[in-house]
């Protein structure tokens, strides 16, 4: 009958606002714990980003450090160098100049000989 299809229909309506409230319910709090875990990821990911530039910045305070280091080497083992390059070249003018002394010595020598034998 009419009244007995209007009840049912009546109870129908009510499941399904019943069902819509529960299906709400249950999408508000999935929308609630997927903001709540949304956020814990931007938290994460910045905190992450924060320490990757605190690495980055140590990594590169590190590398400066090390290329100021290899330059200061550089620049005492080209003092070195020089220093004993000069060394060197003040030992090798020694050499000549003896050389010069002594072949001028032989020389005298070889013609105060030659003056004695003549």
């Amino acid at each position: 009958t009419l009244r007995s299809e209007i009840a049912r229909l009546e109870t129908e309506l009510a499941s399904v606002h019943s069902s819509k409230e529960a299906d709400e319910t249950t999408l508000r709090s999935e929308i609630a714990r997927l903001e709540t875990e949304l956020a814990s990821v931007r938290s994460a990911a910045e905190a992450s980003k924060e320490t990757d530039e605190t690495t980055l910045r140590s990594e590169v305070s590190r590398l400066e450090t090390e290329l100021a280091s290899v330059h200061s080497s550089k620049e005492t083992d080209e003092t070195t160098l020089r220093s004993e390059i000069a060394r060197l070249e003040t030992e090798l003018a020694s050499v000549h100049s003896s050389k010069e002394a002594d072949e001028t010595t032989l020389r005298s020598e070889v013609a105060r000989l030659e003056t004695e034998l003549a």
